[in-house]
């Protein structure tokens, strides 16, 4: 999708953070509820009864797919207890060192899968993005290409080494602090540090399955033919929201404060979100039925993984420092 030249993408249709909720299980049990008879391996899933009739923003449940993903909560005990024992390995190596951790607290995706641009009130006076969010995102870009390569000794203590007879553990420190976080059983510890391939794959899947679908082209019609009456040509939301003339590193013009401001309301008025949001449900829904053993596996890691880390984080005398 076109995003301007030089410029953070508008709107990231591949979902990247896909950032958990609390209110996950919950949305699971709603989507189960109302698209019962869907099944794992058709195309399309069931029709569904009475979408959800949002009146204002984050009124949508999670999305079922997102109960087998860390909430951004959960990310902050994980690396929290990653730094406490990378921290404690260096030490014994004669290095202090502290591992940087990155918050993602503000910056995932709406775990409901809502379309961009659903709060009249940030319309009004954002347009579709949040500049300082933007203009942070850029420096912390240029911050971590300009900052200085760890020094050999520390890169090998925190990794590892391929040199025979190097006494760094397999992985370094770092390797070593996920192994134990995520359990000797982990195949794949790092997994339990970010979203499973299968997770992202299904969440991506479905959203683009929900933009082709006909259900929500009927949807994306109907907020077409009230954005003309508006003012404004448009075959889709995602088309609005990704229009270049929109520059994420610049004060918003008037015209697309007008743009979003029409978008959200015709939003509104034809429930684009609910319809939007019931169909990706139902896709996620034949997904996880479809791969509901690998699922439940990636789900019981996570959660012990994260009671071991809750004791790390318990037993530390302070923050890594």
């Amino acid at each position: 999708m076109p995003t301007g030249k030089g410029e953070p993408s508008m709107h990231t249709a591949a979902k990247g953070s896909w950032a958990g909720s609390a209110s996950a299980a919950r949305g699971l049990l709603v989507a189960g509820l109302l698209l019962a008879g869907c099944t794992a391996g058709a195309s399309s899933p069931a029709p569904v009864a009475g979408p959800p009739t949002p009146t204002g923003p984050h009124q949508l449940s999670a999305l079922p797919i997102t109960h087998y993903q860390p909430t951004v909560a959960q990310e902050a005990v994980l690396t929290r207890a990653e730094a406490v024992l990378v921290h404690a390995c260096m030490k014994r190596s004669g290095l202090n060192y502290t591992l940087p951790t990155v918050t993602t607290a503000g910056v995932g995706d709406d775990p409901s899968g809502d379309l961009p641009n659903n709060d009249p009130a940030f319309a009004a006076v954002h347009g579709y993005r949040d500049r300082s969010v933007a203009a942070a995102q850029v420096a912390h870009e240029r911050q971590a290409k300009s900052a200085a390569p760890l020094n050999a000794q520390v890169a090998t203590a925190l990794v590892g080494t391929s040199t025979p007879g190097h006494d760094a553990p397999a992985g370094g420190c770092l390797g070593q602090a996920r192994r134990t976080i995520a359990g000797a059983a982990a195949t794949d510890p790092d997994a339990v540090f970010g979203n499973p391939q299968l997770v992202t794959d299904i969440r991506m899947n479905s959203y683009f399955k929900a933009l082709s679908d006909g259900r929500v082209k009927d949807a994306f019609g109907a907020w077409s033919t009230c954005m003309k009456v508006k003012g404004f040509a448009y075959a889709s939301p995602v088309a609005a929201v990704d229009d270049t003339r929109w520059n994420a590193l610049r004060p918003p013009t008037a015209l697309e404060i007008r743009t979003a401001t029409a978008d959200v309301a015709c939003k509104y008025r034809h429930n684009v979100d609910g319809v939007f949001h019931v169909v990706q449900a139902a896709y996620d829904t034949a997904a996880i039925r479809a791969n509901l053993g690998a699922l439940q596996a990636i789900r019981t890691g996570l959660d012990k993984a994260l009671a071991t880390a809750a004791r790390i984080n318990a037993e530390a005398p302070k923050r890594p420092s």
